[in-house]
């Protein structure tokens, strides 16, 4: 999930005003026995040649790393640059052939009898430019989203060049959703009926949760409505969320903020173009089944963080007129699992909602890069 590097805006950070504090704690004297750092049998293979090399499996015999390649269609501008010069060939579902452009110094050197003009690479499995969003979903990531029903956990991230197509992948339009979209329908359409509806058992550390008061909850929904409601502060929105309850109960009207951001509003009227968008983005008929008991809930919370200049900063802070964000830190808990330390954690009800945080927490991250 990457995107281009924006200037921020004048007064509201740079890096002569970052103060680089530790970002690690740790009460653990070694993880050498915890991190693996050669990981080159479990990622894919690159070959120097294009003789033929069989991918090194793991130890039980399946891929520890799955690596998929997506190869992005030429744009038609650039066919009308005749940048189409076959350098990219797809050889078999896991082998890729990639040649030097004609006029470029590695094919000339290649003529030359020095170097090498074309290379072979190996991943888990290739899709070409006419997979589309869904085949590729289905192929890639659904039965990890499943796993993860299960109690499986998974790591998933893009990789490439700038304009390479990862965001696209990511997030995709509002016809036609990426990976992420797509999983968050197929988590909460499976778990319908078996959502927890009050936020009043919270993430802590790394795996452990704890109980929240009355007063505590009222907190987390005011958070939440303060990300979503696009910068009001807390008390802002108590105030405005009391007066708007009271003249509901007196005229019978519906309540209405207006975030400032575009798709982002708490009103409970939804225009017709927002529900085109929902129904596209969310319009998922396919479930995972979930072999829990009848009488057992979830309760989801999502965050949402970034390193940048190697601190890590919250995403889903709410709104302040503070110059300099919070850096937080990366510790252990008493057992040596990580955790970041004073995250944010935002309990969400349905994928809408967690969509709309994840908008939220791109802003932020386009104005802090």
């Amino acid at each position: 999930m990457s995107q281009g590097i924006l200037s921020p805006p004048a007064g509201l950070l740079s890096d002569e005003e970052v103060v680089v504090s530790p970002m690690f704690e740790s009460t653990a004297a070694d993880l050498g026995s915890v991190v693996r750092k050669d990981l080159i049998s479990d990622c894919s293979v690159i070959s120097t040649s294009l003789e033929d090399k069989q991918q090194v499996p793991s130890e039980d015999g399946t891929e520890k790393v799955k690596v998929y390649l997506r190869v992005r269609p030429l744009l038609p501008s650039e066919l009308e640059r005749q940048e189409d010069q076959d350098c990219v060939r797809i050889e078999n579902v896991e082998t890729l052939i990639l040649q030097a452009p004609k006029d470029s110094f590695a094919q000339k050197s290649n003529e030359r009898g020095i170097g090498q003009a074309a290379h072979r690479f190996t991943f888990s499995q290739i899709f070409g430019p006419e997979v589309g969003q869904a085949s590729f979903f289905n192929l890639t990531v659904k039965e990890m989203v499943k796993d993860v029903l299960k109690g499986q956990n998974w790591l998933i991230y893009t990789y490439g060049v700038t304009n390479s197509g990862k965001t696209h992948t990511i997030q995709g339009t509002i016809k036609d959703g990426g990976i992420l979209p797509r999983s968050l329908a197929l988590i909460f359409n499976s778990l319908q009926g078996q959502l927890h509806p009050t936020p009043d058992l919270k993430p802590v550390f790394f795996n452990e949760v704890i109980w929240l008061d009355s007063k505590q909850i009222r907190q987390e929904e005011m958070k939440k409505l303060a990300l979503l409601s696009g910068g009001l502060q807390e008390e802002e929105l108590s105030t405005s969320l009391k007066r708007s309850v009271y003249i509901e109960g007196r005229m019978g009207t519906s309540t209405s903020f207006d975030s400032g951001i575009a798709g982002l509003s708490s009103s409970h009227m939804t225009s017709s173009s927002q529900l085109d968008e929902t129904s596209h983005r969310w319009a998922q008929p396919d479930t995972a089944p979930v072999s829990v008991p009848a009488d057992i809930c979830f309760s989801i919370w999502i965050s949402f963080f970034e390193i940048y200049n190697e601190l890590l900063y919250d995403l889903l802070e709410p709104p302040s007129q503070q110059r300099k964000r919070q850096t937080l830190r990366l510790c252990e808990d008493q057992n040596g699992n990580p955790y970041v330390k004073d995250l944010n954690w935002i309990h969400v009800q349905d994928a809408e909602e967690a969509w709309k945080l994840l908008k939220v927490g791109r802003k932020n991250q386009s104005f802090a890069s």
